[in-house]
């Protein structure tokens, strides 16, 4: 039972996405390809980079984009997100209208943002300006909190979202970030409901208790299946609103390493519906005593 939990909505199909990180690195047609073959409706997709190693080829280069296109037609596996623009003290927003040229041509809904910039002020004028340059091509833009950035919380970017006033303008839960910040189950049930369209699902160990730098490098390399660790995935689930896609972003270097791509995502994708599956039952067998209790 989950107090204070949202309502359910009965014979809900939840859609699942392979979040890039999870298999990184792969370009866009390699991962839709496997994508399909596990099972995921649509995947996250990289257009910048932010490690030498990581492919951001797809944001300049017209064959592959073609290459993708041909692919999503083939498979029916769509692009849910683009990843990433990174809102720093430097950040000029007219710079990166191509990625929303690109992403809308893929056929994506969101571009996602990460603040980094500690001026407050500057940096929700920058993302009320990457709303207003995504609204064209019909895309949300969604703020993710994580601990070791300027946006450390969910209240932060509820304060920065509520206060651009944007309709595009959305906040990207991921449930290892609510874990190790100062997030309460509280603060996500204060999210109204058009403000979240997705959720990050991952699991991991040790949270509250981590140096910024290994949190990072945990979040990175060594996050765990759903219901592997420690973080309260059933209780923040049940805060969120219902029909959300979910994006499974799993990386763990060592595991990958081991099991290779597919069956990596595979577990990935098997682990993460379990976990989604229970807290669906749990809600409704709660709105249920509490319909009887009201007869």
């Amino acid at each position: 039972m989950f107090k204070g939990a949202r309502k359910s909505v009965r014979n809900r199909v939840e859609k699942y996405s392979l979040a890039y990180l999870t298999t990184a690195p792969m370009q866009a047609p390699e991962m839709i390809q496997l994508a399909r073959d596990v099972g995921f409706e649509t995947i996250g997709a990289r257009l910048t980079s932010t490690a030498p190693n990581e492919p951001s080829a797809l944001l300049e280069d017209a064959s592959l984009q073609r290459a993708t296109i041909s692919c999503i037609k083939a498979t029916g596996v769509g692009i849910l997100d683009v990843e990433v623009l990174r809102i720093d003290p430097d950040f000029e927003v007219k710079e990166h209208k191509r990625l929303f040229e690109v992403a809308a041509m893929l056929g994506a809904a969101v571009v996602l943002a990460i603040g980094d910039d500690p001026d407050e002020l500057r940096l929700r004028d920058r993302f009320g300006e990457l709303c207003e340059l995504a609204a064209p091509y019909h895309l949300d833009v969604q703020l993710e909190f994580m601990p070791w950035t300027a946006v450390p919380d969910a209240r932060t970017a509820l304060r920065i979202v509520s206060s651009i006033g944007k309709s595009n303008a959305k906040i990207l839960v991921d449930t290892l970030h609510v874990a190790r910040s100062q997030t309460t189950l509280d603060d996500l049930s204060a999210i109204p409901a058009d403000m979240i369209k997705s959720v990050q699902i991952c699991d991991g160990n040790n949270c509250g208790v981590m140096s910024p730098e290994a949190m990072m490098q945990s979040a990175r390399y060594g996050r765990l299946l759903p219901g592997e660790g420690d973080v309260d995935i059933p209780g923040i689930l049940s805060r969120l609103p219902n029909g959300l896609r979910i994006g499974v972003e799993v990386p763990n270097s060592i595991r990958l390493a081991e099991l290779g791509p597919k069956s990596w995502a595979e577990r990935a994708l098997v682990a993460s519906k379990l976990v989604v599956e229970r807290v669906g039952q749990s809600i409704e067998l709660h709105d249920d005593l509490n319909r009887e209790g009201e007869k």
